[in-house]
């Protein structure tokens, strides 16, 4: 009452002011309620994948196993071309847990490649945070998990493997060796 009443009173407040001062004040509320809902349907956006996240991982949990796995040594990686494949499908479980921040999966790289190795160089080669994980990775790929380059090596391989053989002064396989030796390198 005592607001209104000094209102009333001051001279320099016309109909004029009002209106204008309940202009500002509607068009401030209509900006205030946009945000908000944008923000609103924003944030329900972001909730949904970390509702899946949880509804998978307490499927796993339920899954109990009756026997304990023995725990797995971090294979290390030293850069030669035909470990690629092995190393990788080890370390893939780390790079795809989303349970581990890219700080630590950056340190689980380091520890997990060969030191003094070209795969330890490149790796190093970034400052070890977060950020650079994922580019450290993408460059490991681009380096020694192009397919291209693995199936020249396995190529090679399997030629030496033929051409062994096939010489006279060559080591020799028997059949069943031949046979395991060319279908792993197939």
């Amino acid at each position: 009452m005592k607001i209104l009443a000094i209102l009333q009173n001051d001279t320099t407040c016309t109909q004029e002011n009002f209106d204008l001062e309940y202009d500002a004040i509607t068009a401030y509320e209509d900006r205030f309620l946009e945000t908000k809902t944008k923000l609103q349907r924003r944030l329900n956006s972001l909730e949904k994948p970390k509702q899946e996240v949880t509804v998978i991982k307490e499927a796993s949990d339920k899954c109990n196993r009756k026997f304990k796995l023995p725990e797995l040594e971090l294979k290390q990686f030293n850069g030669n071309i035909k470990e690629w494949l092995q190393w990788w499908g080890q370390y893939k479980k780390i790079h795809e847990d989303l349970d581990i921040v890219d700080d630590d999966k950056f340190q689980y790289l380091i520890q997990s490649t060969l030191k003094g190795s070209p795969a330890r160089q490149l790796v190093e080669s970034f400052p070890p945070s977060g950020k650079n994980y994922e580019e450290a990775v993408k460059c490991l790929k681009q380096r020694f998990g192009r397919d291209d380059l693995l199936i020249e090596v396995y190529i090679r391989d399997l030629l030496s493997v033929v051409i062994n053989n096939a010489n006279p002064q060559g080591q020799k396989y028997s059949v069943v060796k031949l046979y395991d030796t060319l279908e792993g390198q197939l």
